[in-house]
């Protein structure tokens, strides 16, 4: 089935309608975009009719996506179709689809993006997604990622036809850097906050680590004063330990009458005995 057995063509006063052929089935069409004035947005779809206006002299291409279904059998089509001007007469014509040069290569795919080859560059118009903005961002960032720049589809419109030039093409196309620089800085804003909050934890911890540090070092040195405090003790019961062995001993050397300092002549007698055993007490309790 030919397209212009799908839609009709009305052209008056510079400006053509085109709309669907009505049928007993269901029929309708989406506009892609168009290099000169139209009347609907670029990315409407489920529409019946869109008015065209190019420039008088200027050729226009337009994109449209085309579906019509009749006795239950549907069929669909996306081209571009060329507006030209022969005289004062604009002629739109529908059967002939647009070819572009070889330096600007195009095409409509299944999703009705237009994507452009030109210079070794990928330029892509994104068709809004049925489900909304979430899912065309998506489609965005799956082009960015294949290296292709987002361009409005009227521009890209504009380039194929011939009415800007490369230049003016990669001047406009900086969707894709602002979505770029807007990822990226959603990214860095992510990490950011994973650094904060990390950092944070870290900042959490090392106070708490600080705090037991100083907790230990309250110990070590309480422990410290307190191992002193009984080495010092111990100090002092070993030597008293010391005296009480050295006064036991000179006790049994009193008892028994021997050894140089306690051996005496009248020492085996019991009152002399006991009068050494006084002093040898007296003495030590002095001592202390």
């Amino acid at each position: 089935m030919k397209v212009s057995d799908t839609l009709n063509v009305q052209v008056d006063n510079g400006g053509a309608l085109v709309s669907v052929v009505q049928t007993r089935g269901h029929a309708r069409m989406a506009f892609i975009g168009a290099s000169c004035n139209a009347s609907a947005l670029p990315g409407s779809n489920h529409i019946k009719s869109v008015s065209i206006a190019p420039k008088k002299g200027n050729k226009a291409v337009v994109a449209l996506y085309i579906y019509h279904e009749v006795n239950k059998q549907s069929q669909s089509t996306r081209q571009f179709f060329v507006l030209y001007w022969q005289g004062e007469k604009l002629v739109v014509d529908l059967d002939t689809e647009f070819v572009p040069g070889s330096e600007r290569l195009c095409q409509l795919d299944n999703e009705n993006h237009i994507l452009v080859t030109t210079r070794g560059q990928r330029f892509v118009a994104v068709f809004p997604h049925c489900l909304g903005k979430e899912h065309t961002n998506k489609w965005k960032q799956e082009f960015i990622d294949k290296g292709c720049r987002l361009v409005e589809p009227e521009t890209l419109c504009r380039y194929i036809v011939g009415d800007i030039s490369f230049e003016d093409l990669e001047a406009v196309a900086t969707m894709d850097r602002r979505f770029l620089c807007e990822r990226e800085n959603a990214k860095l804003a992510v990490e950011l906050s994973k650094t904060v909050e990390a950092l944070t934890v870290s900042q959490t911890a090392e106070k708490k680590f600080c705090l037991e540090l100083k907790k230990c070092e309250q110990a070590r040195v309480t422990n410290s004063w307190a191992l002193a405090e009984k080495t010092k003790e111990v100090t002092e019961a070993q030597k008293r330990y010391r005296e009480l062995d050295s006064l036991v001993n000179d006790i049994a050397c009193c008892l028994y009458n021997v050894g140089d300092e306690i051996r005496s002549f009248f020492g085996f007698l019991p009152v002399v005995k006991l009068v050494k055993i006084r002093k040898l007490i007296d003495r030590y309790r002095s001592a202390k």
